[in-house]
């Protein structure tokens, strides 16, 4: 992306394009061109001045889409809120994590960061259809405390992501993580009163948070 003259030598068109290729670069494959094109535009950072003015900060400040700082330019907040209205908010939170994981410290076993999308992809879909088991043909009343851990076992997963990777306290996020099984371990023991297939579907999940627990716990000791 910076080979060849700087932003300020660059023809407005390579500015431009080199605006739609970092962007594209950030939030994924599933960002088309066109629709990266509709965006900056209606974040006030498609015309000439200020296309230069954003090129220029990302180039100089290649983390900028996704740790942004108070001194960046005007537009980059819209830009990011642009994301956000157009549903491509999770790519970027999900590409600050990976970064952040890659420049960590790790164990020869750990996986790359690719993987995590297509497993949560799946253990998610995995969660929900466990619960739906259980509940569709009974009231909320009858499986309270079923519905009581499930929620609370999904609390303890979704603070997971912003104690590690936002406040990077990696300790917090190891007892998060344990509390998560203690949570899950009692989820799959009262949904298997109700349905075998539903506790079933939670063992890849289960398996997956305890190899989850054991890294969180190395890196932790090899990023103190």
């Amino acid at each position: 992306m910076t080979d060849g003259p700087r932003i300020p030598g660059r023809e407005l068109a390579e500015v431009r394009s080199w605006l739609l290729g970092r962007l594209r670069e950030v939030v994924g494959p599933t960002l088309s061109a066109r629709d990266a094109e509709v965006i900056l535009t209606q974040a006030k950072a498609w015309s000439p001045v200020v296309a230069r003015e954003m090129a220029t900060y990302l180039e100089e400040h290649p983390d900028a889409l996704t740790a942004p700082s108070s001194h960046c330019p005007a537009a980059l907040p819209q830009l990011l809120r642009q994301l956000d209205l157009h549903g491509y908010g999770l790519n970027v939170t999900q590409s600050d994590s990976a970064s952040t994981y890659r420049s960590l410290d790790r164990p020869a076993w750990a996986p790359p960061s690719w993987l995590f999308g297509p497993v949560w992809t799946v253990l998610y879909a995995s969660i929900a259809f466990s619960a739906w088991l259980v509940l569709r043909r009974r009231s909320l009343a009858r499986t309270r405390k079923e519905i009581v851990f499930w929620s609370a076992q999904l609390a303890f997963n979704l603070a997971w992501t912003p104690l590690f990777f936002s406040a990077d306290r990696y300790g917090l996020a190891f007892l998060d993580i344990c509390l998560l099984l203690a949570a899950l371990g009692t989820t799959m023991v009262l949904f298997r009163r109700r349905s075998t297939a539903a506790a079933l579907l939670l063992v890849p999940y289960a398996l997956w948070v305890l190899y989850a627990a054991a890294l969180n716990l190395v890196i932790w000791r090899l990023n103190a």
